[in-house]
């Protein structure tokens, strides 16, 4: 069946904002919550959209951490779920409604929600976390990928994990202070491209940031390679 979607004119997503508040930034940890804001980098959405996109990635989430059938049921969330997590993130002002879908034949409308900025950049609420279960997985395997590389006995990625946090820490703090002073200039940056191009933007932006630095992260992996 046909539809059309009305969006409220007087609505303005923000290209980029930086969230420092960590119960904000809980929020986008919170397994309940966060999908949603995955779901809706596709634009605005009405609730039944949301719940299937919710229970698509939560599933596929699961699958990559090899949980059981019954263990990814329990992830499934249902439409009265999904509908009562976008009320509680309108409230917080990290989502809001945009308009209305309007379904040809029928007189009952749909809310659209849309994340109130394309960008959410969260500061991290723990200075050091590369020490997760997955995190320290990846590092191990990171460790032997070094070893091969430079013939060397494999670091310990607890070591690793020191410099990454570190890396991570100063690109950063580099990142913000980007955002903060030259808020504007951002805006315009990131206003004419996809959720998957600005990821590449501050991966590619990452990046440079470690090869300007180059010299004083050499120092910190020779200490531990040596």
């Amino acid at each position: 069946m046909g539809h059309k979607d009305i969006l409220d004119d007087s609505f303005e997503q923000e290209e980029v904002r930086v969230v420092r508040d960590p119960k904000l930034v809980k929020i986008f940890y919170d397994e309940s919550y966060a999908p949603i804001f995955w779901v809706l980098r596709s634009g605005p959405m009405t609730v039944k959209e949301i719940e299937h996109k919710y229970n698509e990635i939560v599933k596929s989430k699961g699958l990559e951490r090899g949980l059981s059938k019954k263990e990814l049921e329990k992830l499934k969330r249902s439409n009265k779920s999904i509908y009562r997590y976008t009320k509680e993130l309108t409230k917080t002002g990290l989502v809001a409604p945009v308009g209305h879908r309007v379904v040809l034949g029928k007189t009952a409308t749909e809310i659209l929600y849309t994340r109130t900025a394309k960008i959410f950049y969260l500061k991290n609420l723990e200075d050091d976390n590369w020490r997760c279960n997955i995190c320290m997985k990846h590092l191990s395997k990171a460790s032997e990928m070094l070893s091969l590389s430079r013939g060397i006995k494999p670091p310990k990625p607890e070591k690793l994990a020191e410099i990454m946090a570190k890396i991570e820490s100063d690109s950063e703090a580099e990142i913000f202070r980007v955002f903060e002073e030259k808020k504007d200039e951002v805006q315009e940056i990131f206003s004419d491209i996809t959720f998957t191009d600005s990821d590449r933007v501050l991966y590619i932006f990452r990046i440079l940031y470690l090869a300007l630095h180059s010299g004083k992260y050499k120092e910190l992996v020779e200490k531990i390679i040596s």
